[in-house]
């Protein structure tokens, strides 16, 4: 993703959001201890107990600065010239 154009001089802000998987929510709706369930399904394979699954931001997230190529003190990318 690409928000170059969003940014502005001196200190800016990135929010990332990330969402969950369907499947880890019809676990959490499936915990005693839920009050208030917000999915709904006809066949709930998933009970509390089952394992949930990796989700969200799964690996390092790195935001790089890049110069535009041709400014002094630059290096092109690999497969650039």
């Amino acid at each position: 993703m690409t928000f170059t154009s969003a940014l502005k001089p001196g200190d800016n802000i990135v929010e990332i959001r990330v969402v969950n998987l369907w499947v880890n929510r019809l676990i959490g709706d499936a915990q005693p201890s839920t009050k208030k369930k917000v999915t709904f399904t006809a066949r709930n394979l998933y009970k509390a107990d089952s394992p949930l699954v990796p989700a969200g931001l799964l690996g390092p997230v790195r935001i790089l600065l890049e110069e535009a190529a041709g400014k002094s003190g630059t290096q092109a990318r690999p497969g650039q010239q």
